[in-house]
């Protein structure tokens, strides 16, 4: 599994260059494409619902895979923290 996606553009410091791939990539793609059917389905789906040709132009938004995607990967972990956390509570002290 690949390293996450940093986009924290907000703060002082470097980017990883995955993150500025992805950055630069989409700053073209609003500025070339506006709010078209692209820009919906890319936030819908992810890229994958482009067609190849431009998948391939702006191949730096290839890691975002939607809405549906990002709100599992969130339950996730906030499912994990739950557990951590009960888990904590539940340790005895030693």
């Amino acid at each position: 599994m690949p390293d996450p996606l940093y986009l924290d553009t907000a703060r002082l410091g470097q980017m990883s260059p995955r993150a500025c791939r992805a950055s630069v990539d989409f700053a073209r793609f609003a500025s070339e494409q506006g709010c078209s059917l692209y820009l919906s389905r890319f936030l819908a789906e992810g890229s994958t619902a482009w067609p190849d040709a431009l998948s391939q132009r702006y191949s730096g938004l290839a890691d975002w895979q939607g809405v549906a995607q990002l709100k599992r990967r969130l339950k996730a972990i906030v499912e994990q923290m739950m557990q951590v956390r009960s888990f904590s509570l539940h340790v005895p002290p030693s």
